[in-house]
């Protein structure tokens, strides 16, 4: 599988995630929207500040974190390549690693008042439901991305870790801003 294969099927997981939770919102809202039109400006706002965001990556970083990955790969920069440690090993460890790493920076993002500046954004969302993923800061992602180049650089860890776990932490992130009617189990 190419990388620009693995590329498409975020893309695509991310689209259709959004498309099932946003259909089961609509079925079993946990908070009903006043109307169609409240929840469409409310999702239009969201989705303006992501393409914003998602513009604003495009411009600075274009193709940056998927080459620079891949040149880490190629040349063994990181501590996993130093190690050389088996494939299952760096799969669980660097799977890990990028988890851990990505909490240490919210709990950052919740700490540092410059940071919480950019990351105020998204918990300023006053209807929460599956389009509040959409709602950050154009910043947060830059500020994302140029952590995970650390942490890669850092590591030596495989782009197709990074992307492995996207696929895994797109849906579950879906799920956690749903607006959704858990009942209860029986």
């Amino acid at each position: 599988m190419l990388y620009s294969d693995l590329q498409q099927f975020l893309i695509i997981t991310l689209i259709s995630g959004f498309l099932v939770v946003t259909l089961w919102e609509c079925l079993a809202p946990a908070v009903p929207s006043a109307t169609w039109g409240d929840w469409a400006k409310h999702f239009g706002k969201n989705f303006i500040l992501w393409v914003l965001g998602m513009g604003f990556i495009h411009l600075i970083f274009a193709d940056a974190p998927t080459t620079s990955a891949l040149w880490a790969g190629q040349y063994k920069v990181g501590l996993f390549n130093l190690l050389k440690i088996p494939t299952i090993f760096t799969l669980i460890l660097g799977f890990l690693v990028v988890d851990f790493s990505d909490y240490i920076l919210h709990r950052l993002m919740h700490k540092w008042r410059l940071l919480w500046l950019i990351h105020s954004v998204h918990h300023s969302d006053t209807y929460l439901d599956v389009s509040t993923n959409f709602r950050v800061h154009p910043l947060q992602p830059a500020a994302l991305i140029l952590w995970k180049l650390l942490v890669t650089f850092a590591f030596g860890i495989p782009l197709w870790i990074l992307w492995m776990r996207e696929l895994i932490v797109i849906p579950i992130s879906q799920l956690h801003h749903a607006n959704i009617h858990w009942s209860p189990l029986a």
